[in-house]
């Protein structure tokens, strides 16, 4: 073959195979699109069962499950925010809020990312900037309520009380259904010192879902406070049935006040003494159960109750108060002065103390005395009003 054939020959055959070449490539880039295709499949797969893993609370396997789909698929937003869930739920918050961060960077309009992100920053009380995630999770998914009750909960907390009432009650129609919703304005309102208003929105948030415990807590809370006592009585024997709550001697103490409100002096005490032998150590009931027997004329067991509490808690006031006023009761002024001025010193801003001194003085006729102690009273309490009609008559008499 001469050397013009060979050319020949050879650029043909390179013709022939520049075709087959390019089938080649193309080749190579289908099976790694399907292989890139199936890999991101299987990654949207293990979804589902990493999120099961962390309800079920296998953080340990949720967590291994959600590193190995981040490695198949490292772009996609929501392995970030599971990632940063797990890291939230194994109290790894600088962890967390990297996950969630890049979340974002991700996919910005990822509402969940932004949540998450609000609620460790609320943890670490960086209250502004948790709200800005909280109102940009809420302004892209704005029918969930719970997203909108983190923005009006932050509000009350930076004392933005009438931005979160006015937040909550444009959604009562939209919501109409939604208890949670309902408790939120009852919490809001009670910050606010509108009992009536409170306990309004949470009875309807309990009619709503009568068998939340916390709704009910809240209600009886509001209802013991705005002195709707009865009520609050029948919520609080409720509560304090339950199994999980037999040791709940805060709500216990609640039921003994509500007693007491009612002139149901002798089911308050036997409240309180159920407490204090539960615990002999349990200053607060030993002080409450001294103005219960103080209440029901029984000067000895006011006077043993006090003594009691003020052993147990000697910086509150009103274990010397009761113990003077038991002391003043019986003559014994020089004994009730020093209770009252015990009680003046562990409580400097408050003028009780102040005005029974008066009294006492008042009564073993000091009144002089009485009109230093009843202008103490004032100057701790200036709006106390029987500390001012006690100093008028002080005055009237001297003159």
């Amino acid at each position: 073959m001469n050397h013009g054939k060979l050319i020949l020959s050879t650029l043909a055959g390179l013709v022939l195979l520049a075709p087959l070449a390019g089938c080649v490539t193309t080749h190579e880039q289908n099976v790694n699109a399907a292989e890139d295709r199936y890999q991101k499949i299987r990654a949207k797969l293990m979804l589902p069962l990493a999120r099961q893993q962390l309800e079920s609370g296998d953080l340990e396997q949720a967590e291994r499950t959600v590193n190995e789909a981040m490695l198949v698929d490292p772009d996609s937003a929501v392995f970030y925010v599971l990632s940063g869930r797990i890291a939230m739920e194994r109290r790894r918050l600088e962890r967390g809020i990297h996950r969630f961060n890049r979340a974002i960077e991700l996919n910005d309009e990822h509402a969940e990312a932004h949540y998450y992100r609000g609620v460790i920053l609320q943890r670490w009380s960086k209250r502004d900037e948790a709200l800005k995630s909280y109102e940009r999770a809420y302004e892209l998914e704005p029918d969930r309520p719970d997203y909108m009750m983190a923005v009006a909960e932050i509000m009350i907390d930076l004392e933005r009380q009438d931005d979160a009432l006015q937040l909550l009650e444009s959604k009562l129609d939209y919501f109409a259904h939604n208890a949670g919703l309902r408790m939120a304005l009852g919490q809001a309102y009670a910050v606010r010192g509108d009992y009536p208003k409170a306990v309004m929105f949470l009875q309807e948030a309990q009619l709503l879902d009568p068998d939340d415990i916390q709704i009910l807590e809240e209600l009886a809370t509001a209802q013991l406070v705005s002195g709707n006592s009865d009520e609050a009585i029948r919520h609080l024997r409720r509560l304090t049935d339950l199994p999980s709550h037999l040791n709940r001697r805060d709500l216990k103490r609640a039921l003994a006040t509500a007693y007491q409100q009612t002139g149901r002096l002798g089911e308050a005490r036997a409240v309180l003494e159920r407490l204090t032998r539960q615990d002999v150590t349990d200053g607060v009931s030993w002080i409450m159960q001294a103005e219960v027997a103080w209440a029901m004329d029984d000067a000895a067991g006011a006077i043993a109750a006090a003594r009691r509490a003020i052993v147990l808690v000697p910086g509150r006031p009103e274990g010397y108060l009761v113990s003077g006023m038991v002391w003043q009761k019986r003559g014994r002024y020089a004994e009730a002065l020093r209770m009252y001025e015990k009680a003046e010193r562990v409580a400097p801003d408050n003028g009780m103390p102040s005005l029974l001194r008066g009294v006492a003085l008042q009564a073993a006729g000091k009144t002089e005395a009485a009109s230093e102690a009843y202008r103490e009273a004032l100057r701790r309490q200036p709006t106390n009003r029987r500390a001012q009609e006690l100093l008028a008559q002080v005055t009237e008499a001297s003159h």
